[in-house]
């Protein structure tokens, strides 16, 4: 009940002078509108096209925009056609300068456009700030800009801002696409784009978070630019946009700039409830005077408490809502479960990264089995993570990031760290995934591993080639004391076969080693390909086939390293055919010209070719069978396809592959020919006969006192008159001495590699400064420097791979000093 009571007509009175006001308020802009001009029938208007969202063209090249939709309601609003042109800005303005066009769109103001042109009232303001590399500091504003190379936009307002405070190292571009672009490409660091466009192509490209801004230089306005004189066609624009609605203007703001982000939803929403409780008060006080005799202090505190009470819940609905848009936005897994165990939300992110629904996970007890489905494992981290809580729950501190394996939906394994977080009765669980983390550091403790496993392949090879050297040059000189008829002759031969595989061997070490560079000679290629397929198939089931003509060209490469590459290809043919099959051996001589598909230079090449009947390569394998570490057969190193490769493309070689799955492989491998000829066939086994005495001595360089000993007994039984040293020092002391006597040595043979003492390269060069004509040969089983493979570069006329037989000290010793005046 009321207690002053209002007679109706009053109320009356009261609601018809309400009615009034209203009926005045909403006609009195009708009442003070312009009647309009007269409109013409069409009108040509030009604009920048690369301009998001304000326009900018689709991927069908039609522009689109909110001043597009703007021009569009335009026209119905005047019935007059607007001819939309978009270009460069550059362009634009130029054609309007020439009368192309009636009107320019998408214009900031500026002293020398006001000379050319009357504007508009403006109808955006634009931001244009200055964006910069986030590596780069010190960029604040416009003056810290001296010294750097800036990306703008050809035509646009800031070249004059920027001319005019001295900074003139400009870049220009056609168009804000094409400035984001070159920053993406890091060919420009520092750029200055005005906001809306440049946001739109930094989330385009996925390079937001490689750039900062600083505030803006300036507030740039929009505005729509006619002829200077031209007032009655200025008039007609300004009266079409006018006569468009602020929900009109509103409707088409939002369907191109959607819903905003959070942060900028909340500006918005504050704004919007402040202007609405405002107009709620000022309704209210007008309904408090007209009503006031009506409506008791009672009733009025209890209204304004029933508004208060509907603002908070709609603020709390909003918050929840922002909250949540939030939580989906982040790039870690999120979820959240109440005290009993029920999970309650999980964002995107976990969704996206596990591949279960909240259906699926209704409650903590299914999360556990489905993420960790052996038993041992999940209780192992359920227990952990319980205990966890439970400590921190009764201590009251931080609970510990633990790290686990979680199997997600489809099978595939991610490692995450969860960070637990207690909030009131619930409970935060972050999931981080460090899948990619783990992997590179996997990757690097394998670099870390192989480069060791280098440093002590060298070590040994050196070690164990000095060894065969002893040994191998002990059964030399033992055959050559032997007659070839001596029953002992056909053991030491097994025994030299023996050495020389052994040596093979340790050229496999030196593949991992850091010097590994190619010893390269002339050789036959069919030999090789041979030997390595025949050597490779007798531990398998494996029948080889071989197709090599007599007339294939020799090759000049390394013979234990391409001998290696082609035995780990017959090995991955091995493994591939378990049930036996038939590995098959081609070799062709082939021609390329320039325009081959390798990428080989123009020439003679000879290409191998090793097919086998195995299992095949799946296509989704085949891609990757030369990277480093990638194998799918179990205990396999990953390494084997990968030397060959790197083998290969050291000789200037070219190795690929095809397969097809259940019918087998093929590798194909080019290697240039040598115009060099082949060296003919040694008769195997024969040694050569001692000489007669000669005048020829040696000075033999060498800090394994078993390899001195050897090579005097050896090279005096072939006639030379030998002299040893034991490092480079004495061995540079000899030669000067034996210089100026006048019994200089023919050739010397140095070893490379003298620990704790002067090797061979800092020996060679000293001797070649004082002595020129000086005929050096080195020798080494192993070395980091790259001598061995390109001996002449430092003064040497020869090299001696250790372990050598005497054919193979003959065969030098008779290329050395035959060429000799």
């Amino acid at each position: 009940m009321i207690d002053t009571a209002v007679s109706c007509e009053q109320l009356k009175k009261y609601h018809l002078v309400l009615l009034l006001m209203m009926v005045i308020a909403i006609a009195a802009p009708s009442f003070a509108a312009d009647p309009g001009p007269s409109l013409q029938r069409s009108i040509r208007v030009v604009m920048d096209d690369n301009y998001p969202p304000f326009v900018f063209r689709d991927r069908d090249g039609r522009i689109k925009g909110i001043i597009i939709d703007q021009w569009r309601l335009w026209e119905k609003k005047t019935s007059t056609r607007a001819e939309i042109s978009a270009m460069d800005w550059a362009d634009a303005q130029r054609l309007m300068a020439d009368g192309e066009f009636d009107v320019i769109d998408t214009m900031f103001r500026n002293e020398k456009r006001d000379k050319l042109y009357d504007f508009t009232k403006p109808y955006a303001s634009i931001p244009v700030p200055i964006f910069f590399r986030s590596d780069i500091s010190g960029i604040r504003d416009i003056q810290d800009l001296a010294g750097f190379a800036v990306g703008v936009k050809a035509g646009g307002n800031i070249i004059d801002v920027l001319r005019s405070h001295g900074i003139n190292n400009l870049i220009q571009f056609n168009s804000y696409e094409a400035i984001v672009t070159a920053a993406r490409d890091h060919k420009v660091n520092v750029f200055t784009v005005d906001e809306p466009p440049a946001y739109y192509y930094l989330y385009k490209f996925g390079i937001w978070e490689q750039y900062r801004a600083t505030k803006p230089l300036y507030i740039g306005q929009f505005h729509r630019g006619v002829k200077k004189g031209n007032k009655e066609l200025l008039q007609t624009v300004q009266f079409g946009f006018n006569r468009i609605s602020k929900e009109e203007y509103s409707e088409i703001e939002e369907r191109w700039r959607g819903k905003p982000i959070l942060g900028m939803k909340e500006m918005r929403f504050i704004r919007i409830s402040g202007i609405a409780v405002m107009l709620v008060m000022l309704a209210l006080v007008l309904w408090l005077w007209m009503l006031k005799r009506m409506v008791r202090q009672r009733t009025d505190a209890l209204q304004k408490e029933v508004q208060t009470r509907i603002g908070h819940e709609t603020m709390l609905r909003h918050s929840e809502e922002s909250l949540r848009s939030l939580m989906d936005a982040m790039p870690v897994g999120l979820a959240l479960s109440d005290s009993q165990g029920n999970n309650i939300y999980i964002n995107k992110c976990f969704i996206e990264r596990f591949g279960y629904s909240l259906g699926e996970i209704t409650t903590k007890a299914a999360w556990y089995a489905r993420a960790y489905p052996d038993e041992t494992y999940r209780e192992k981290i359920v227990n952990t993570w319980k205990a966890a809580v439970a400590k921190a729950q009764s201590e009251q501190i931080g609970i510990p990031p633990f790290e686990s394996l979680i199997t997600c939906k489809d099978g595939s394994v991610s490692h995450n760290i969860a960070n637990t977080q207690l909030i009131q009765d619930r409970i935060l669980i972050i999931y981080t995934d460090i899948t990619e983390r783990e992997k590179s550091r996997d990757e690097l403790l394998k670099m870390q591993k192989l480069e060791s496993l280098g440093i002590l392949a060298g070590g040994i090879a050196h070690d164990f080639n000095n060894v065969l050297t002893g040994i191998m040059g002990n059964i030399s000189l033992s055959r050559m004391l032997l007659d070839e008829s001596h029953r002992a002759t056909t053991t030491l031969k097994s025994a030299e076969k023996a050495c020389q595989r052994a040596s093979e061997l340790a050229i496999q070490l030196l593949t991992f080693s850091k010097g590994s560079h190619p010893v390269k000679k002339t050789v036959s290629a069919g030999n090789i390909a041979k030997a390595s397929a025949s050597r490779v198939s007798d531990g398998f089931s494996v029948i080889s086939v071989f197709n090599i003509p007599e007339n294939l060209h020799p090759v000049e490469v390394d013979e234990g390293q391409i001998g290696q590459a082609f035995s780990n290809i017959a090995i991955n043919a091995a493994q591939a055919m378990p049930e036996g099959g038939t590995f098959t051996v081609r070799a062709e001589n082939v021609a390329l010209d320039k325009a081959n598909s390798m990428s080989l230079p123009a020439g003679d090449y000879v290409r191998f070719t090793f097919s086998d009947t195995g299992c095949g390569i799946p296509e989704e394998d085949l891609k990757k069978v030369f990277d480093p570490y990638f194998t799918t057969r179990a205990g396999g190193s990953g390494l084997g396809l990968a030397a060959a490769h790197s083998i290969i493309g050291k000789h200037g070689g070219h190795i690929g592959v095809s397969s097809v799955v259940g019918k087998g492989t093929v590798f194909q491998v080019l290697l240039p020919a040598s115009s060099n000829e082949s060296p003919a066939h040694e008769e195997e086994g024969k040694m050569p006969a001692a000489p007669e005495k000669c005048n020829n001595s040696l000075l033999i360089m060498d800090d394994e006192e078993m390899i001195r000993d050897l090579a005097t007994e050896l090279l005096g039984a072939l006639g030379y008159k030998v002299s040893t040293a034991a490092d480079g020092k004495e061995a540079v002391a000899m030669y000067r001495d034996a210089q100026e006597s006048g019994r200089p040595y023919s050739a010397v043979i140095m070893d490379l590699t003298v620990p704790g003492g002067m090797g061979g390269k800092e020996a060679a060069r000293l001797i070649l400064d004082a002595y020129p004509d000086a005929r050096l040969i080195v020798s080494s089983g192993y070395s980091e420097d790259p001598v061995m493979a390109e001996y002449a570069r430092f003064g040497f006329c020869a090299a001696m791979v250790k372990p050598y037989r005497a054919v193979d000290v003959m065969g030098v010793l008779d290329k050395v000093l035959s060429s000799r005046d």
